[in-house]
């Protein structure tokens, strides 16, 4: 296997796995002088990022690798 990760071009032996999930926050667009007239997708996300953080990622151990973790890593709005 190939991990694209800088690894020194050391043997990899085990990898912990990547599951990526896009979630989609809808809104509604509006005048920043009037943001009563919409709905903030932004805000909304907001309100849904510690949600996630709190999901259980844990499983089975592995003696080589660390445990599961699970972080946002690109928020795009606009």
């Amino acid at each position: 296997m190939v991990v694209g990760e800088p690894t020194g071009m050391r043997v990899v032996v085990a990898h912990k796995g990547c599951v990526r999930l896009r979630v989609v926050v809808r809104g509604t667009g509006a005048h920043a002088s009037r943001p009563d007239l919409g709905v903030n997708a932004i805000l909304n996300m907001a309100r849904v990022l510690p949600e996630l953080a709190a999901v259980d990622v844990s499983g089975p151990s592995h003696p080589l690798l660390s445990g599961a973790t699970s972080t946002p890593t690109v928020i795009s709005g606009g």
